[in-house]
């Protein structure tokens, strides 16, 4: 593993990758400078902009600045809003994150405390108010960009599924706004997505892919769409027999083999107003064609029975009864084009199946039946009204009753088309790896596209290859926790940080330490400047309010 002694009996040594074999010279990092005054609480997080011109730091209660690059003091930062402006966050603006491409585009986010949290877009060139504001149901744990800067992503954690938000850059009246994407999301109360806990997030630097890393050691992969996507039909302006309900679950999250998907059987949407057999729950369109050709076959031996007069009495009775039957069914039913979840709820299509017709026992039906009815026998008189249950009660239920029913039918139907709209937001999930044995905890990216590294609860960086997401090379130089890392800009070096009381820089390819950087306190964010081998952090000490900032030699 790398140390910070180079060595021709490590097994890991190549003189070909080292510094002076390439004709480079071997980076050396001098004192950090302590950047103190303009916050008032301490730091929580820091990033520079894409210029390299500006540094951002969030704080404790509410505080947002930024400050420049090559001369970070304190009179020329300024705050975000103005002084006299009220703050759209409540809390702790523990994520930033620059536009790639728009040095004057800055995103900041802040756990909710009591509330929701905030998500601010603001323009640093006006300190008077963000140009977008968002209330994510939860507070922000992460926020990063797309490539283009047209795109970002919020990871949101939750009690029992973490979620990711998406909003994008479009133009509405002539102009360009920030809106939040409606008809994508990964995660969710009632979706299985195959990870639970999002603790790092970024884009692919190619931008067709979403990578993360969860708590048991994994790393995920979903591809992600630029272009609107079709939306779910809606159940009332749908007509079922038109639906086909495999074109739902095309974009269905690909979950690993073994497991069930959420989309198995068929949606309500293909089959109301009927009851499917056994042979039709694919809902394929054969099965579908198979429903209407029995269906077609039953109207047909009912016009044959209407036109027949020989029919024996118990034959009427019967397609007397299977008429009662029809109509029960039909008020069993749900309106047109209500959704059913593949594992939802079926309780009231079974209750339609189970419960037997009510009998009509008004004085207008009586005199009906005793008209259209051939005679029947004194004995088969005696056994038929044996067999016919007497209700000392009416059946019929009154108006507030039938109403709350249907209340409550519509409310669960909106409950399952709402969670089928969830299902149909997600994200398809295209790759998953397992890279540790314990907690992953942190995800960067090569600005070159070479390789990505991941780190967590087991104090090891693993350096992946992202076209095979092979491991290719391992650095054990923690012992505790590594909970950051970050690339520099010409991918020649990595920065890990975490509970430990020193920020190690790496050489990715050489293997070795180039610098060990003391730290007071454990790391809470780190980022390197896209324009030069400059690195900024901030600490969870509460003693003092101060960033750090250190430059290459």
């Amino acid at each position: 593993m790398a140390t910070a002694t180079d060595t021709f009996a490590r097994a890991d040594f190549f003189p070909q990758n080292q510094f002076l074999a390439r004709d480079l010279a071997v980076p050396k990092f001098g004192r950090a400078i302590d950047v103190r005054g303009g916050n008032a609480k301490p730091i929580r997080s820091v990033a520079w902009s894409c210029d390299g011109k500006r540094i951002a730091t969030g704080t404790e209660a509410k505080g947002l600045r930024i400050w420049d690059g090559k001369n970070p003091e304190a009179s020329s930062s300024f705050a975000l809003p103005h002084l006299s402006k009220p703050s759209p966050h409540g809390s702790n603006i523990s994520a930033l994150a620059w536009s790639p491409v728009d040095p004057d585009v800055l995103v900041s986010g802040c756990k909710g405390g009591a509330g929701a949290g905030v998500l601010a877009v603001w323009d640093v060139t006006s300190d008077t108010a963000p140009v977008a504001t968002f209330r994510p149901p939860g507070d922000i744990l992460h926020i990063t960009f797309h490539p283009s800067g047209r795109h970002f992503a919020v990871v949101c954690p939750r009690s029992t599924r973490d979620e990711v938000y998406f909003y994008w850059l479009v133009e509405r009246n002539g102009k360009h706004v920030w809106a939040a994407r409606d008809d994508v999301m990964i995660g969710g109360a009632g979706v299985d997505v195959g990870i639970e806990e999002i603790n790092s997030l970024r884009f692919s630097n190619s931008g067709r892919f979403l990578l993360a890393v969860s708590n048991d050691g994994s790393l995920h992969s979903w591809a992600y769409p630029l272009d609107t996507r079709a939306p779910l039909p809606d159940p009332k302006n749908t007509n079922s027999s038109d639906t086909d309900c495999r074109a739902i679950a095309v974009d269905e999250p690909v979950v690993e083999a073994g497991r069930e998907t959420n989309t198995a059987g068929p949606s309500r949407e293909g089959s109301v107003g009927r009851d499917a057999p056994e042979g039709e729950v694919d809902g394929s369109e054969g099965a579908l064609e198979g429903g209407d050709a029995e269906a077609g076959e039953a109207d047909a031996e009912g016009q044959q029975g209407k036109e027949s007069n020989s029919e024996a009495p118990r034959a009427t009775q019967a397609d007397d009864g299977e008429k009662a039957v029809e109509r029960s069914a039909e008020a069993a039913a749900p309106a047109d084009g209500d959704v059913v979840m593949a594992d939802g709820d079926a309780k009231a299509t079974d209750q339609a199946h189970d419960d037997p017709p009510q009998a009509d026992l008004s004085p207008a039906a009586s005199a009906e039946a005793s008209t259209t009815q051939p005679p029947v026998s004194a004995e088969a008189a005696t056994t038929n009204a044996a067999s016919v249950p007497v209700s000392s009660t009416p059946s019929d239920k009154t108006d507030d009753e039938v109403a709350k029913a249907r209340k409550a039918e519509a409310a669960r139907a909106a409950a399952e088309h709402e969670l089928e709209k969830r299902r149909h937001r997600q994200l398809r999930r295209v790759r998953r790896h397992s890279c540790a044995s314990a907690s992953l905890l942190n995800l960067s990216l090569d600005p070159l596209g070479r390789f990505l590294a991941v780190g967590g609860q087991d104090a090891m960086l693993s350096i992946l290859d992202t076209r095979d997401w092979i491991s290719h090379q391992t650095f054990d130089i923690t012992t505790a926790a590594i909970r950051h890392s970050a690339f520099s800009p010409d991918g020649e070096l990595i920065a890990i940080a975490g509970d430990d009381n020193f920020i190690a820089i790496v050489a990715i390819h050489a293997g070795t330490t180039i610098a060990k950087l003391p730290v007071p306190a454990p790391v809470n964010s780190i980022a390197w400047s896209p324009q030069s081998n400059t690195l900024a952090w901030s600490t969870s000490s509460k003693a003092s309010v101060i960033w750090y900032l250190v430059r290459q030699e």
